[in-house]
Protein backbone atom coordinates (compact mmCIF):
# COMPACT_ATOMS: atom_id res chain seq x y z
CA UNK A 1 0.00 0.00 0.00
CA UNK A 2 1.26 3.96 -1.07
CA UNK A 3 2.89 4.62 2.54
CA UNK A 4 3.07 0.90 3.55
CA UNK A 5 6.66 -0.44 4.44
CA UNK A 6 6.11 -3.17 6.25
CA UNK A 7 7.29 -5.47 2.78
CA UNK A 8 7.52 -8.65 4.29
CA UNK A 9 4.39 -9.84 5.12
CA UNK A 10 2.90 -9.48 1.36
CA UNK A 11 6.79 -10.86 0.67
CA UNK A 12 6.01 -14.24 2.28
CA UNK A 13 1.81 -13.90 1.20
CA UNK A 14 3.51 -13.55 -2.69
CA UNK A 15 6.00 -16.90 -2.21
CA UNK A 16 2.69 -18.92 -0.96
CA UNK A 17 0.99 -17.57 -4.08
CA UNK A 18 3.71 -18.91 -6.24
CA UNK A 19 4.16 -22.20 -4.35
CA UNK A 20 0.34 -22.99 -5.36
CA UNK A 21 1.36 -22.03 -9.05
CA UNK A 22 0.64 -18.49 -9.77
CA UNK A 23 2.83 -16.54 -11.36
CA UNK A 24 3.66 -13.50 -9.03
CA UNK A 25 5.20 -9.67 -9.96
CA UNK A 26 6.12 -8.30 -6.24
CA UNK A 27 5.71 -4.82 -6.56
CA UNK A 28 7.69 -3.65 -3.14
CA UNK A 29 6.69 -1.81 -0.60
CA UNK A 30 4.87 1.85 -0.62
CA UNK A 31 3.51 1.59 -4.21
CA UNK A 32 1.92 4.73 -5.16
CA UNK A 33 -0.96 4.12 -7.10
CA UNK A 34 -0.62 5.57 -10.49
CA UNK A 35 2.69 3.42 -10.69
CA UNK A 36 0.11 0.35 -9.76
CA UNK A 37 -1.84 1.85 -12.80
CA UNK A 38 1.04 2.17 -15.00
CA UNK A 39 1.91 -1.80 -14.67
CA UNK A 40 -1.63 -2.72 -15.16
CA UNK A 41 -2.09 -0.71 -18.19
CA UNK A 42 0.98 -2.60 -19.37
CA UNK A 43 0.32 -6.22 -17.97
CA UNK A 44 -2.54 -8.20 -17.79
CA UNK A 45 -2.65 -9.37 -14.30
CA UNK A 46 -5.66 -11.81 -13.53
CA UNK A 47 -5.77 -9.81 -9.89
CA UNK A 48 -4.16 -7.43 -7.61
CA UNK A 49 -3.22 -8.40 -4.07
CA UNK A 50 -2.82 -5.33 -1.41
CA UNK A 51 -1.56 -5.35 1.74
CA UNK A 52 -2.45 -3.16 4.27
CA UNK A 53 -0.33 -3.08 8.07
CA UNK A 54 -1.78 0.34 9.66
CA UNK A 55 -5.01 1.66 9.72
CA UNK A 56 -4.52 4.60 9.39
CA UNK A 57 -3.22 4.04 5.50
CA UNK A 58 -6.86 2.88 4.74
CA UNK A 59 -7.72 6.06 2.91
CA UNK A 60 -4.91 5.27 0.65
CA UNK A 61 -6.06 1.59 0.57
CA UNK A 62 -9.51 2.77 -0.59
CA UNK A 63 -8.10 4.70 -3.30
CA UNK A 64 -5.72 2.24 -4.84
CA UNK A 65 -8.42 -0.38 -4.01
CA UNK A 66 -10.28 1.93 -6.95
CA UNK A 67 -7.52 2.01 -8.87
CA UNK A 68 -7.56 -1.50 -9.43
CA UNK A 69 -11.36 -1.43 -10.42
CA UNK A 70 -10.72 1.20 -13.11
CA UNK A 71 -8.57 -0.88 -14.22
CA UNK A 72 -11.08 -3.81 -14.55
CA UNK A 73 -8.80 -5.77 -12.55
CA UNK A 74 -10.23 -7.39 -9.06
CA UNK A 75 -8.64 -7.21 -5.88
CA UNK A 76 -7.79 -9.32 -2.38
CA UNK A 77 -6.37 -7.60 0.64
CA UNK A 78 -5.39 -8.34 3.28
CA UNK A 79 -2.77 -7.30 6.96
CA UNK A 80 -4.36 -6.22 10.51
CA UNK A 81 -4.95 -2.54 8.63
CA UNK A 82 -7.80 -4.01 7.46
CA UNK A 83 -9.42 -5.09 11.04
CA UNK A 84 -8.46 -8.32 12.49
CA UNK A 85 -11.61 -9.86 10.59
CA UNK A 86 -11.54 -7.86 7.78
CA UNK A 87 -14.45 -5.21 8.90
CA UNK A 88 -13.09 -2.26 7.12
CA UNK A 89 -12.20 -4.27 3.35
CA UNK A 90 -15.47 -4.83 3.68
CA UNK A 91 -16.30 -1.16 4.13
CA UNK A 92 -14.21 -0.26 1.14
CA UNK A 93 -15.58 -2.88 -1.39
CA UNK A 94 -12.65 -4.61 -1.06
CA UNK A 95 -12.67 -9.16 -1.11
CA UNK A 96 -10.34 -10.08 2.71
CA UNK A 97 -8.08 -12.77 2.84
CA UNK A 98 -7.14 -13.79 6.80
CA UNK A 99 -3.49 -15.61 4.90
CA UNK A 100 -1.94 -16.49 2.38
CA UNK A 101 -3.93 -19.62 1.44
CA UNK A 102 -7.07 -17.81 1.41
CA UNK A 103 -5.49 -15.05 -0.80
CA UNK A 104 -5.10 -18.13 -3.11
CA UNK A 105 -8.44 -19.65 -3.03
CA UNK A 106 -10.07 -16.33 -3.28
CA UNK A 107 -7.78 -15.12 -6.64
CA UNK A 108 -8.82 -18.69 -8.50
CA UNK A 109 -12.31 -17.43 -7.84
CA UNK A 110 -12.92 -14.26 -9.87
CA UNK A 111 -16.66 -14.38 -9.57
CA UNK A 112 -16.17 -14.44 -5.64
CA UNK A 113 -13.85 -11.17 -5.90
CA UNK A 114 -15.74 -9.48 -8.17
CA UNK A 115 -19.12 -9.81 -6.64
CA UNK A 116 -17.92 -8.20 -3.58
CA UNK A 117 -20.40 -5.47 -2.89
CA UNK A 118 -19.22 -1.66 -3.44
CA UNK A 119 -17.80 0.24 -0.78
CA UNK A 120 -20.20 2.26 1.79
CA UNK A 121 -19.27 5.47 2.11
CA UNK A 122 -21.75 7.46 1.70
CA UNK A 123 -20.36 9.38 5.24
CA UNK A 124 -18.13 10.96 3.26
CA UNK A 125 -20.62 13.33 2.01
CA UNK A 126 -20.55 15.08 5.27
CA UNK A 127 -17.29 16.57 4.44
CA UNK A 128 -15.41 16.02 8.08
CA UNK A 129 -12.74 13.97 6.78
CA UNK A 130 -11.60 16.26 3.81
CA UNK A 131 -11.64 19.22 6.48
CA UNK A 132 -9.78 17.14 8.86
CA UNK A 133 -6.75 16.26 6.04
CA UNK A 134 -6.90 19.82 5.06
CA UNK A 135 -6.38 21.21 7.96
CA UNK A 136 -3.78 18.38 9.38
CA UNK A 137 -0.49 20.87 9.64
CA UNK A 138 -2.71 23.35 11.25
CA UNK A 139 -4.05 20.53 13.99
CA UNK A 140 -0.37 19.83 15.18
CA UNK A 141 0.86 22.77 14.96
CA UNK A 142 -1.89 23.75 17.87
CA UNK A 143 -1.14 20.64 19.34
CA UNK A 144 2.05 21.06 20.41
CA UNK A 145 1.57 24.64 21.16
CA UNK A 146 -0.88 23.60 23.07
CA UNK A 147 1.43 20.76 25.06
CA UNK A 148 4.30 23.33 25.56
CA UNK A 149 2.21 26.04 27.17
CA UNK A 150 0.36 23.24 29.61
CA UNK A 151 3.29 21.23 29.86
CA UNK A 152 6.67 23.42 30.89
CA UNK A 153 8.83 20.07 30.16
CA UNK A 154 7.98 19.75 26.73
CA UNK A 155 9.90 23.48 26.11
CA UNK A 156 13.30 21.71 26.71
CA UNK A 157 12.99 18.86 24.42
CA UNK A 158 15.99 18.14 22.68
CA UNK A 159 15.15 17.80 18.86
CA UNK A 160 14.95 13.73 18.57
CA UNK A 161 11.86 14.56 21.87
CA UNK A 162 10.09 17.09 19.47
CA UNK A 163 10.74 15.33 16.46
CA UNK A 164 8.48 12.19 18.19
CA UNK A 165 6.34 14.35 19.35
CA UNK A 166 5.48 15.77 16.52
CA UNK A 167 5.72 12.08 14.87
CA UNK A 168 3.12 11.16 17.69
CA UNK A 169 0.54 14.01 16.70
CA UNK A 170 0.71 13.26 12.60
CA UNK A 171 -0.32 9.72 13.85
CA UNK A 172 -3.22 10.83 15.92
CA UNK A 173 -4.76 13.42 13.18
CA UNK A 174 -4.20 10.39 10.86
CA UNK A 175 -5.69 7.55 12.59
CA UNK A 176 -8.46 10.06 13.81
CA UNK A 177 -8.81 10.90 9.69
CA UNK A 178 -9.15 7.18 9.30
CA UNK A 179 -11.40 6.44 11.54
CA UNK A 180 -14.01 8.98 9.78
CA UNK A 181 -13.12 7.59 6.47
CA UNK A 182 -14.68 4.20 7.49
CA UNK A 183 -17.55 5.75 10.10
CA UNK A 184 -15.73 3.42 12.13
CA UNK A 185 -14.90 5.49 16.11
CA UNK A 186 -13.32 1.86 17.29
CA UNK A 187 -10.47 2.16 14.46
CA UNK A 188 -9.24 5.34 16.57
CA UNK A 189 -9.67 4.24 20.09
CA UNK A 190 -8.06 1.14 19.54
CA UNK A 191 -5.13 3.24 18.27
CA UNK A 192 -5.36 5.31 21.36
CA UNK A 193 -4.68 2.55 23.34
CA UNK A 194 -1.96 0.87 21.37
CA UNK A 195 -0.37 4.80 21.72
CA UNK A 196 -0.59 4.79 25.30
CA UNK A 197 0.75 1.70 25.47
CA UNK A 198 3.86 2.67 23.59
CA UNK A 199 4.12 6.13 25.21
CA UNK A 200 4.19 4.22 28.66
CA UNK A 201 7.07 2.32 27.59
CA UNK A 202 9.03 6.00 27.18
CA UNK A 203 7.60 6.58 30.70
CA UNK A 204 5.42 8.90 29.62
CA UNK A 205 1.44 8.93 30.94
CA UNK A 206 -1.46 8.62 29.51
CA UNK A 207 -2.81 11.51 31.03
CA UNK A 208 -0.58 12.74 27.95
CA UNK A 209 -2.65 11.43 25.41
CA UNK A 210 -5.51 12.83 27.00
CA UNK A 211 -4.31 16.79 27.18
CA UNK A 212 -3.46 16.43 23.33
CA UNK A 213 -7.37 14.21 22.40
CA UNK A 214 -8.66 17.47 24.45
CA UNK A 215 -7.38 19.98 22.50
CA UNK A 216 -8.28 18.23 19.34
CA UNK A 217 -11.84 17.59 20.14
CA UNK A 218 -11.92 21.49 21.38
CA UNK A 219 -10.56 22.88 18.42
CA UNK A 220 -12.64 20.65 15.99
CA UNK A 221 -16.01 21.23 18.21
CA UNK A 222 -17.85 22.09 14.67
CA UNK A 223 -16.98 18.68 13.55
CA UNK A 224 -19.63 16.04 15.06
CA UNK A 225 -18.50 12.42 14.46
CA UNK A 226 -14.84 13.53 15.30
CA UNK A 227 -15.78 14.92 18.43
CA UNK A 228 -17.78 11.69 19.09
CA UNK A 229 -14.77 9.49 18.25
CA UNK A 230 -12.43 11.57 20.66
CA UNK A 231 -15.12 11.76 23.59
CA UNK A 232 -15.13 7.78 23.32
CA UNK A 233 -11.14 7.67 23.10
CA UNK A 234 -10.84 9.81 25.85
CA UNK A 235 -13.24 8.00 28.36
CA UNK A 236 -11.30 4.92 27.93
CA UNK A 237 -7.71 6.38 28.95
CA UNK A 238 -6.90 4.76 32.36
CA UNK A 239 -6.54 7.33 34.94
CA UNK A 240 -3.02 8.83 35.24
CA UNK A 241 -1.01 11.30 37.27
CA UNK A 242 -0.12 14.86 36.16
CA UNK A 243 0.71 14.96 32.26
CA UNK A 244 3.75 15.06 30.41
CA UNK A 245 4.11 15.81 26.82
CA UNK A 246 4.26 13.39 24.33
Amino acid sequence: MDGEWHALPPRLVAEVLRLRGWQVTFLGASVPAAHLVSYLHRHDAQAVALACALPMRLPHAHRMIEACRRSDVPVVVGGRGFGVDGRWAARLGAAWAPDAPSASELIGDERALRRVPAAQLAHLADDEYASLVRRRGELIDSALTDLRERVPAARSYTAAQLDATVSDLGHIVDSLAAALYVDDASLFTEFVQWLVGILASRGVPASAVGLTLGHYATVLRDFPRAAHTLALSRAGLPSAGPGAAC
